[in-house]
């Protein structure tokens, strides 16, 4: 049995708001990998190893964004650098909420593979 219209539309929505900002969400696993957290300048040279270009100016942005959100926090040093810390337990959250859509996905994409296969055959 094929989803309704309603439920791919849902499903997509919720898919969107997830991957929205993948920048973000690569920003939030590194920084998860530290338990006792991050510098600033470590997620910079990091994001740049990944992506490829400089983040000057708007990695604070999705920093800011990402604390907004209180998904991280901000420590400042003796110092004055910022050293970033994941809430944890918001950090599982998202992540349970993820593998959950990605389930649903997969569970579509065998249908529609299904469906594929049947129609154009091997």
């Amino acid at each position: 049995m094929s989803p309704t219209d309603d439920e791919v539309k849902a499903r997509r929505i919720k898919w969107r708001e997830l991957c929205r900002s993948h920048t973000e969400h690569d920003i939030l696993y590194y920084i998860s990998s530290y338990p006792d957290g991050v510098r600033e300048t470590k997620i910079k040279t990091y994001m740049q190893d990944v992506f490829k270009y400089s983040f000057q100016g708007s990695i604070e942005t999705h920093l800011k964004k990402l604390e907004v959100d209180g998904l991280i926090s901000k420590e400042r040093t003796r110092s004055g650098a910022a050293i970033w810390h994941a809430n944890q337990s918001l950090v599982i959250e998202m992540v349970e909420k993820e593998r959950e859509v990605l389930k649903q996905r997969e569970s579509e994409l065998r249908v529609f593979y299904s469906y594929l296969i049947d129609m154009y055959g091997n």
